[in-house]
């Protein structure tokens, strides 16, 4: 069966580690779409030169029930192409608190690799770029001046 469109967004393609593995993820969304079909791909770009890690937090609560999510990424390995990145979770319910950590690496991509990983699928041709605020007039370059990038991809 093939598809007329495909999309994986917010950077859950970055949970494929490897170079090979993204190739045939790429190849595989390709062999799917009908000819036209379009995959959107969004990604969050790394920059290499960033020395200092980021945190982001969040809370929201409902039902009587209160998260708190904290979520820690340090500088990317540019050799290793590798980002550690840390979720902590603590969640109150009935006066009860309980904590969960986890800790994954995302496989890093700067412009200049997302382009030459593309290039290696020729049935995928990049036809516009944009950055998360999604809007349609504001099309982008595929380039490093923004990082958080949607590329939208169509099958020849």
């Amino acid at each position: 069966m093939k598809f007329p469109l495909a999309h994986t967004l917010v950077s859950t393609f970055k949970y494929l580690l490897s170079e090979a593995e993204a190739e045939a993820h790429l190849q595989r969304v390709a062999d799917s779409l009908l000819p036209g079909g379009i995959y959107v791909l969004g990604v969050h770009l790394t920059d290499y030169a960033q020395t200092t890690s980021d945190h982001e937090r969040w809370t929201g609560s409902r039902g009587g029930v209160e998260v708190v999510c904290n979520i820690h990424s340090w500088p990317a390995d540019k050799k290793t192409r590798l980002e550690k990145v840390r979720s902590r979770l603590r969640i109150t319910k009935g006066g009860e608190t309980k904590q969960q950590e986890t800790v994954w690496h995302f496989r890093t991509y700067d412009a200049a690799q997302l382009r030459a990983l593309l290039k290696k699928i020729p049935s995928l041709e990049l036809v516009a770029c944009y950055d998360f605020t999604h809007t349609l007039e504001n099309q982008r370059e595929l380039d490093d001046s923004y990082s958080d990038c949607v590329t939208i991809l169509r099958k020849r």
